[in-house]
């Protein structure tokens, strides 16, 4: 059965922004796609905007400063940051055991349950295929 099925989608979920930058801190993620070294998130909670940035030694959550309906999505994307919409759900089972990284708290964040996904660019690949279905 697909994972789908097994989610249930929240009504009055806010919207979800992924966002994927090749810009890191840590010389060892290197190997990453270039562009996709990092991704973090934003949230349209309908008061506002907040920030959810997973980092390597600990994580950020944070209301930003801008207008609840300032385009805050297309401002990052005018800054070099590629950004996708996420869909939420909330699978009615318990997410698979995996390491604490920046693509691990967003899945989480948006109830994506795939074991397989580690990277960015895995993550960045499933949610455009998620948006633009062949």
């Amino acid at each position: 059965m697909s994972e789908m099925a097994h989610t249930k989608p929240s009504p009055q979920s806010p919207r979800i922004f992924v966002l994927f930058t090749g810009k890191t801190e840590l010389r060892w993620l290197g190997w990453l796609k270039p562009g996709f070294r990092h991704c973090l998130a934003i949230i349209d909670d309908g008061e506002g905007w907040l920030l959810l940035d997973p980092l390597a030694g600990y994580l950020t959550v944070e209301r930003l400063a801008v207008p609840a309906g300032w385009d805050l999505p297309g401002w990052y994307q005018s800054v070099g940051y590629t950004v996708l919409p996420a869909v939420t759900a909330r699978p009615a089972k318990q997410a698979p055991p995996g390491p604490m990284t920046c693509v691990e708290a967003i899945k989480r964040l948006i109830g994506l349950h795939k074991p397989l996904i580690i990277t960015p660019h895995q993550l960045y690949r499933h949610l455009q295929a998620m948006h633009h279905p062949s």
